[in-house]
């Protein structure tokens, strides 16, 4: 959903449909991730004076470093917090720092690393169902 509405704006040419693109890119990948860890953990954990998508990065990061977690690898673990710090820094500079120019590339480069982990996610094989 969210990533399909950032392809759309990024075809355009206004700096303002770069700016949505990118936005609409992070929260695509921002929400897959999210919706991965909560397979596997019942919350995200929570840090002190951390925000929740912070505490996302965060918990995704530890999650690499111990080992992983069924399905999340320690490299995916890994690598998914370091792209969502990056495609969560684009999108600042894209929400927020508007005195400051954004360009074309920096919202397609958010698009292709936020579809780049869309593919890893849904190609990671079911979660198994725990018998009980």
């Amino acid at each position: 959903m969210f990533a399909t509405s950032a392809q759309k704006i990024a075809a355009t040419r206004t700096e303002i449909d770069h700016r949505n693109a990118a936005s609409r890119a992070y929260y695509a990948l921002y929400h897959a991730a999210l919706e991965l860890m909560l397979e596997e953990f019942a919350e995200i954990k929570r840090y002190p004076r951390v925000g929740v998508h912070q505490c996302l990065i965060k918990h995704l990061e530890e999650v690499g470093k111990s080992g992983g977690s069924g399905r999340i690898t320690a490299e995916l673990g890994t690598d998914l917090s370091e792209m969502l710090t990056l495609v969560k820094r684009l999108r600042t500079h894209a929400d927020y720092k508007l005195k400051r120019h954004f360009r074309e590339s920096d919202a397609i480069m958010s698009i292709d690393y936020a579809h780049e982990y869309l593919d890893k996610i849904d190609c990671l094989p079911p979660k198994k169902l725990s018998s009980r």
